[in-house]
């Protein structure tokens, strides 16, 4: 079997370039669900960290080689940027204020008065008092939140 510095592929900046995605995708699992533990924010750094290693592995060889020098490049600047960007939203993240005014699961919300997609304002005490089909009033409600419309 050949060995990674005598094969004719250099890998190293293409599997840079994946972990540096893998880094920005596991940071996006934050803000898909808040409540993911604060490891996932670590294991996004650490696969930027790898990525930026793999990345210079595969530069310094392509210009050693003197082959593939051009790939390599844009292949760098991509991950490059894609660290970046994970790294800035790392550094981002933790400066995120924690509410501690927000209701808890299972916890009754304060009242509030929201435009719905017809532009009538209803309020959440409207919501919950409104009839439903069988006479009986809501016990809660479920909000759904949806580029401004509910």
């Amino acid at each position: 079997m050949a060995d990674a510095n005598t094969s004719g592929r250099n890998w190293a900046p293409l599997l840079g370039l994946l972990l540096a995605l893998a880094a920005f995708f596991v940071n996006v699992l934050i803000f898909v669900r808040p409540s993911a533990d604060r490891l996932v924010v670590w294991i996004s750094l650490a696969l930027a960290a790898l990525a930026l290693v793999f990345l210079f592995t595969g530069i310094t060889r392509a210009f050693r080689k003197g082959r593939g020098k051009v790939l390599s490049s844009i292949t760098s600047l991509v991950t490059l940027l894609v660290c970046g960007l994970t790294i800035y939203a790392f550094i981002h993240s933790r400066q995120v204020p924690i509410s501690t005014k927000a209701p808890q699961v299972g916890q009754r919300a304060p009242d509030f008065t929201l435009a719905d997609s017809t532009g009538k304002q209803v309020s959440l005490v409207q919501i919950l008092v409104a009839p439903m089909p069988n006479g009986a009033s809501p016990k809660a409600t479920l909000l759904v939140f949806y580029r401004g419309y509910w």
